[in-house]
């Protein structure tokens, strides 16, 4: 059985939003359920595109990709604990949340959670 894990050194989680938490509740179910660990590598630091990225406010997280094999797996799982997932975008959209593998095939590869532009959560 896996856990949920942080990446050595800090990741902030503040401020803490219902959608950030409802983030890290499914990557913690998921990750319960997984015979490895899933590791969050960004929240609320780090550098991101602007101002209005949703990783300042903590509406969303980075989880480490690279020794995983079953990545698309892994992914819808995480999005169906956060509603009825659908492909959109490049990855998966419920009503609420967003989830994709990021600059897949890079050093900097990694899945990429967040609320949805636009939506209020709960």
């Amino acid at each position: 059985m896996g856990e949920l894990r942080f990446k050595e050194g800090v990741v902030l989680f503040s401020p803490m939003p219902p959608a950030g938490q409802a983030i890290l509740d499914a990557l913690t179910k998921v990750a319960g359920t997984l015979a490895f660990d899933l590791v969050v590598t960004s929240g609320t630091d780090g550098l991101h595109s602007g101002s209005n990225d949703p990783h300042h406010s903590g509406n969303a997280y980075d989880v480490r990709s690279h020794d995983l094999v079953n990545k698309q797996d892994i992914l819808m799982a995480v999005m169906e604990e956060l509603g009825q997932p659908s492909p959109g975008s490049g990855g998966y959209v419920t009503a609420k949340f967003f989830g994709w593998l990021e600059q897949t095939g890079t050093d900097n590869e990694h899945f990429h959670f967040q609320l949805r532009r636009g939506q209020v959560y709960p």
